[in-house]
């Protein structure tokens, strides 16, 4: 399973322009090939044997050089049957991925679409049945989830506290723009106090 997307590689682009992105896979299949010869017994050249103190000490010889405990010999059989492991899935990947070369077509180009599947989305993909409509998520309304307006309370949705009337202006706000002012003339009242006279100043 772990050598699928490196085989895949190969088989689409070639074995000469695969890339980078199934290093870990290989560093974790070959970590687990590694313990299935030293600590699980499943290696029938080495035997029942448990092999060094750590999967670490293996891996950079510290045994080696500083116990003495494993021989070269062993050494150079424990790498042989992992190396031997390791090919034998590579080869078992490419097996399945030609006999299900369609459905590795079909598989690439919904992930293309979808970015993620799921077990039944590849069973019905298996099955040539059409995929389900993708369920966008809706953004979130400002009224919570069912979109209802909040309350009118007189505060501010930011939390600040509203100004209050009269108090001093606020110096980051712009002023206001002063309303012109007309310049007609204001009529005169027309009519005079009872008793006056028109000469009257």
């Amino acid at each position: 399973m772990l050598f699928g997307g490196r085989v895949a590689e190969e088989m689409r682009f070639g074995p000469t322009k695969v890339t980078t992105g199934a290093g870990n896979d290989i560093e974790r299949a070959t970590s687990m090939a590694r313990r299935m010869v030293t600590r699980f017994g499943m290696s029938e050249r080495v035997g029942l044997m448990a092999v060094g103190d750590s999967e670490q000490e293996i891996f950079l010889g510290r045994e080696l050089v500083q116990r003495r405990e494993i021989s070269e010999h062993t050494a150079e059989l424990v790498d042989s049957e992992v190396k031997r492991l390791l090919d034998s899935a590579h080869d078992r990947a490419r097996v399945l991925l030609e006999e299900y070369k369609d459905l590795l077509e079909t598989i690439a180009e919904a992930l293309l679409e979808r970015e993620t599947l799921g077990r039944r989305e590849i069973e019905l993909l298996d099955e040539g049945e059409p995929l389900p409509p993708m369920v966008r998520e809706e953004p979130s309304m400002p009224g919570g989830e069912n979109g209802s307006e909040p309350p009118e309370t007189g505060e501010p949705l930011d939390g600040t506290t509203p100004p209050v009337s009269g108090s001093t202006p606020d110096p980051l706000r712009e002023p206001e723009e002063a309303l012109p002012v007309s310049s007609a003339r204001v009529d005169e009242p027309t009519a005079r106090t009872r008793g006056s006279h028109a000469d009257d100043p």
